[in-house]
């Protein structure tokens, strides 16, 4: 079964005279056809700078991706990934060395303060106070997760004694000399009255039991 449809005729009419009118407007104004021919302009200028940037995305993307490619290359054809491994534990067991040394905690502690009393005294200061505190290194920083790393703790000496200029350079260069790290965080000197000086050493510990 066929179904047809047809406009009234007098849509029709009405049609055909807007249609009429349309054109004999715009033939007869120059400045309609100036306005549609802008239209049409900035229209193809718009749609010309869509394409322009999905062509510049896609090219970015591409070069992205060969850049990728030529790493990703480069690596695979690489061959001296033992030696480097066997590089890498090597440092990794000089490293290990500098650690400061001690049985326990307590006597790694003690062992530290010795040390500190002894570059002083031996110069005659009599030290007025070590302070020391321990806590793991993972807590400043958080990215550690080896397990050999996380038992690596941090040993802080809060050290106060008169100020004496040879002692104190006998102290930084003993830091500077030892086998362990020894590190300075902060040195303050305090004049007047009561001259001293205040700082703060740091070595690193970590129990003999931790070590993988």
């Amino acid at each position: 079964m066929n179904i047809t449809a047809s406009l009234p005729k007098a849509l029709i009419d009405v049609f055909e005279q807007t249609r009429e009118r349309v054109e004999t407007e715009f033939a007869s104004n120059t400045r309609l056809r100036w306005l549609a021919l802008s239209g049409a302009l900035v229209l193809y200028l718009g749609l010309v700078l869509v394409l322009w940037n999905n062509v510049s995305d896609v090219r970015g993307q591409l070069r992205q991706k060969q850049e990728q490619l030529s790493r990703l290359e480069s690596q695979t054809s690489e061959t001296s990934w033992p030696e480097r491994s066997a590089a890498a534990q090597s440092m990794a067991a000089g490293l290990e060395q500098k650690l400061w040394p001690g049985q326990t905690p307590g006597l790694a502690e003690a062992g530290f303060e010795q040390w500190i009393r002894n570059q002083l005294e031996n110069e005659g200061v009599e030290v007025r106070q070590v302070q020391l505190t321990r806590s793991p290194v993972q807590e400043d920083r958080s990215e550690v997760s080896r397990p050999s790393l996380q038992q690596i703790q941090r040993i802080r000496a809060k050290v106060v004694a008169p100020l004496n200029e040879a002692a104190l350079v006998r102290l930084l260069s003993s830091a500077a000399e030892n086998p362990s790290w020894v590190l300075v965080e902060q040195l303050i000197v305090r004049g007047g009255r009561n001259e001293r000086f205040e700082i703060d050493l740091t070595v690193f510990y970590r129990p003999p039991g931790g070590r993988s």
